[in-house]
């Protein structure tokens, strides 16, 4: 590959200092992702109070559940991008990236109409409170608009990640995240639209960013290898295959959690508005943790990939132990300021005192997870760069069908802890992931797999 001006080799120089060069835009883009969230939830919370708050995230289950469809499929597409730039094989990218703009396209559209038909008959399935249905549909019905823009951007941003380039995908966001605050104000605090007005507003905004990526990459053809001419966009069966064999896995596995997210939300619901606003404040505020971790883990991913494919596997090991130092001490700084100070964050989300009232239990619950989180987003990269769908899969089927599940009715119901245990249930289930990706890279497996794409 003759030009690199776009990406960022990451297969030589300082471990640490290209792992952190990588992920340090990564985690300014998770931070606007979070105000990206955070916003809908601090307006709507404050204009329209718990009614709104569940709502919206209520209604943005479905809209969740399609963005991790969605995240997994192009985070496949990134891994073997990322295989391909460290193999030095431009052919193998044009190709790649013409199957899954294609690919991506016709799952947006399937996922939209699905998600607009059904959207009554998913809220009642999950025993959405009857004082937020109006709200929450709604949100699903704007959510959905913004789905083809949502699979379109994850893919632009896939193979800038791939390639190693994390400081477009930071520029993206950046603009995203300022029409989705100016909208905001607009729609939900002047025009008082509600949560449909959120999102709404998410919508346009995930419309900007996917035509600002689109063009940007369109704007970069002659380096990328790809014209984006009309013929361009088709599936070639040789990256086909292998796309679908870890996106499919993939895809898989963050549905099931989501999933799990929704039968657990189903139960928590039964408690009323308060409980469901108040776990709706947790995830947001547990989110926080993820502008730093998911970056990492992102970032493992990505240089495992690109080292795989260039045969370093040394690099593999280095990177795998620096990011367990950072999410280890990033866990630990957060879970100390959630369960000394639960009241005073979830005040950033709400004034109502009934959830306010929660704040301790949600957060205690969540935080019991943080160990395991560790683990996770340190040696799952490992899983994903060298290509292990199996492994992925069954992982992400065992923590969110499985494992979730099981130990949310085990605490919630078998041992009468109530809407805690839901909660308990839901974030310990994180060991079903973090456990076995330790075991697999501790048993030094990952060394004898073979790249999914070639050497040039």
């Amino acid at each position: 590959m003759n030009n690199r001006s776009m990406g960022l080799d990451l297969t030589e120089g300082s471990v640490s200092k290209k792992l952190l060069q990588y992920a340090f835009p990564l985690m300014l883009s998770t931070a606007l992702q979070q105000v990206y969230s955070l916003v809908d939830m601090i307006i709507v919370g404050q204009v329209l109070g718990s009614v709104g708050l569940a709502s919206v995230s209520v209604g943005s289950q479905m809209a969740h559940f399609v963005m991790m469809v969605s995240i997994g499929f192009t985070n496949a597409c990134s891994v073997l991008i990322s295989q391909a730039y460290g193999a030095k094989n431009r052919s193998a990218m044009k190709e790649l990236i013409g199957t899954a703009f294609t690919v991506t396209g016709m799952a947006a559209v399937f996922f939209t109409i699905v998600a607009i038909v059904f959207r009554r008959g998913f809220l009642g399935i999950i025993n959405t409170p009857t004082e937020a249905f109006y709200g929450a549909e709604r949100y699903l019905f704007y959510s959905s608009l913004g789905f083809i823009f949502i699979f379109g951007y994850n893919i632009a941003t896939a193979i800038f990640k791939g390639m190693g380039d994390s400081k477009r995908p930071l520029v993206f966001i950046a603009i995203s995240s300022a029409v989705n605050l100016v909208l905001d104000l607009v729609f939900v605090a002047g025009l008082h639209w509600g949560a449909a007005g959120a999102a709404l507003a998410t919508s346009i905004s995930q419309a900007v960013s996917c035509v600002v990526a689109i063009m940007y990459l369109y704007k970069k053809r002659d380096e990328l290898g790809f014209d984006f001419r009309l013929q361009s966009f088709h599936i070639v069966k040789a990256r086909l295959i292998p796309l679908l064999r870890l996106g499919i896995p993939m895809s898989i596995t963050m549905a099931a959690i989501q999933f799990s997210f929704i039968v657990i939300s189903a139960n928590i619901n039964k408690y009323g508005v308060d409980p469901a606003a108040a776990f709706a404040v947790g995830q947001r505020i547990d989110g926080l943790c993820g502008i730093v971790c998911n970056a990492t883990s992102a970032a493992v991913g990505v240089m495992v990939g690109q080292n795989f494919g260039a045969g370093k596997l040394d690099r593999i090991e280095k990177t795998t132990r620096v990011a367990l130092g950072i999410n280890v001490a990033v866990y630990f700084v957060f879970g100390l300021l959630f369960l000394l100070f639960p009241s005073q964050v979830f005040r950033i989300f709400t004034k109502d005192l009934a959830t306010l009232a929660l704040a301790r239990t949600v957060m205690t619950g969540l935080v019991c997870a943080y160990p395991f989180n560790a683990l996770m987003h340190s040696y799952r990269g490992v899983v994903q760069g060298v290509g292990f769908a199996g492994l992925e899969m069954g992982m992400g089927l065992f923590d969110g069908v499985i494992l979730r599940i099981f130990l949310a009715y085990f605490f919630g119901s078998f041992l009468h802890l109530g809407f805690f245990g839901f909660v308990l249930g839901y974030s310990t289930a994180a060991a079903g992931t973090g456990i076995p990706s330790l075991i697999y890279y501790l048993s030094r497996k990952w060394k004898k797999r073979k790249a999914l794409v070639e050497k040039a």
